[in-house]
This record gives structure tokens, C-alpha cells and sequence, in this order.
């Protein structure tokens, strides 16, 4: 749906998917996927972007509207935030302890269910859909080693870009679930409060990922966030 209104450029970050390995001895960063973004959008021949950054990407993507802003246009951020990690200051985020277990154990069941904890955080919805389960764990095996997903897992988990919001000054949008994990709708309005400007819209379901649960509408906002007007999709799903 994405493609519809817009040039819609993809990647994937180093170390992730179809990109390259990380050079040996080199650790993921934030600041190094902003850094991919920018070689991609270079290679793709594009001078300035709206930047799609969700869940996990939209730390790189604030960090790439902070410290590039004549690349980035405006910036969408979605089920985002700028760290993920209880402190004194920041009390809705999530404790220690579960942040721990979440970045090292992401196969291992969710409480006393069966379902796999990446699983229960990221697609809830679909946890019980046949062959869904299958088909995740075949997606995850081809985007990246245990090893990967672990060091990528704790990057995140152990960053703080609160200091990098002030810096950002292109129209932004954010959009979290209403229940998604941790209460990252909380983590959302932080958001809307510390970037100047921005809108923070709350949507239901319980699903990190854009795509998991209802997203035409996200994508209607989007769309219009972007553009300034919502076009007719036909619907084309099987």
C-alpha cells in the first residue's frame, strides 16, 4: 500500500536480511543504521526522504532526522521509542529484568503459554494462525544467526536517544498500538511531548509490527500525513 502513493526504498540493516555480514569485530549501533540508511539512499540516487522508522528502526530513524535533517523530509515513527529501559526519569519504561530476558531468550514461551516470547511481543494476533508460526521462524532464521538477533536485541534495548529529540525539526508523526508490549503507547507520547511539532495518533491492537492486525487505516494516515490527502486503494488480498 505504501508504494501506491509514494517511491518506496527498503533495506535492510547490516548484519540483517539481505544485506552484508558486520565486518568481523564491528558491534551493531544506532548511529551505524542511520549510516546504512544513508548509503542506501545514495546508492538509490535519492538527495532527501520521508523516513518510515518502525519499532526497532525508529531509533535509527530519529538518529538519522537528528543529525541529517537536509535528507529527511518528514519522519513517521511507529510503535517507537527513544529507549526502552526503566530509569528514574523515565518510569513507564521496561524493567530490567524483562528487558533481559526478552533481548537473550526470544524463542523461549511467553509466561505459561507455548507461544514463542518474539512471537507474543511483535505479532500476538497472529500467535495462533495456522503455519504462522512456522513460517516466522523461517523468516527469522534467514534474516539473521541467534547471535545477530541477540546483539542486535541488546543495542537496542540498552540505548537512549532522549537527548537527540530537541534536534529534530522535520514534521514528524507517531503512531504506537494502543496494547502493544510494554506499554509503548507511553513511550509514544513521550515522543510526542520532546519533538517539536510532532502528532501522536494512538491506534488499537496489540501488535508491534505495521503489518500484523489492522494497517490500512495506519497506512490512510500515513498517506495523508505525507501527501495531505487519502487516495482510494482497491483492495487486492487472498
Amino acid at each position: 500500500l505504501l508504494s501506491s502513493f509514494c517511491r518506496l526504498i527498503r533495506f535492510d540493516a547490516l548484519g540483517l536480511g539481505l544485506s552484508d555480514p558486520l565486518p568481523a569485530g564491528t558491534p551493531p549501533t544506532i548511529a551505524g543504521w542511520a549510516e546504512d540508511a544513508l548509503a542506501v539512499l545514495d546508492h538509490a540516487g535519492c538527495e532527501r526522504a520521508a523516513v518510515i522508522g518502525p519499532t526497532g528502526g525508529s531509533m535509527a530513524a530519529m538518529w538519522l532526522a537528528a543529525h541529517h535533517p537536509e535528507r529527511v523530509t518528514s519522519l513517521v515513527l511507529i510503535n517507537g521509542s527513544a529507549r526502552v529501559g526503566r530509569a528514574e526519569d523515565y518510569e513507564f519504561g521496561v524493567a530490567e529484568d524483562l528487558t533481559a530476558a526478552v533481548s537473550t531468550n526470544v524463542e523461549s514461551p511467553a509466561g505459561e503459554s507455548d507461544v514463542p516470547q518474539d512471537i507474543a511481543i511483535f505479532v500476538p494476533s497472529l500467535a495462533h494462525r495456522v503455519g504462522f508460526r512456522e513460517w516466522w521462524g523461517r523468516a527469522a532464521r534467514r534474516g539473521a544467526s541467534p547471535a545477530t538477533a541477540i546483539a542486535f536485541n541488546l543495542v537496542t534495548f540498552s540505548a537512549d536517544l532522549r537527548a537527540e529529540l530537541a534536534k529534530i525539526s522535520c514534521p514528524t508523526l507517531i503512531i504506537s498500538r494502543a496494547d502493544a508490549f510494554a506499554n509503548l503507547v507511553e513511550h509514544g507520547r513521550y515522543l510526542s511531548r520532546h519533538i517539536e511539532g510532532a502528532r501522536f495518533l494512538e491506534v488499537p491492537g496489540p501488535d508491534l509490527l505495521l503489518w500484523a492486525g489492522e494497517f490500512d487505516s495506519v497506512v490512510d494516515e500515513i498517506e495523508e500525513f505525507l501527501t495531505g490527502r487519502r487516495s482510494d486503494h482497491p483492495i487486492e488480498r487472498i
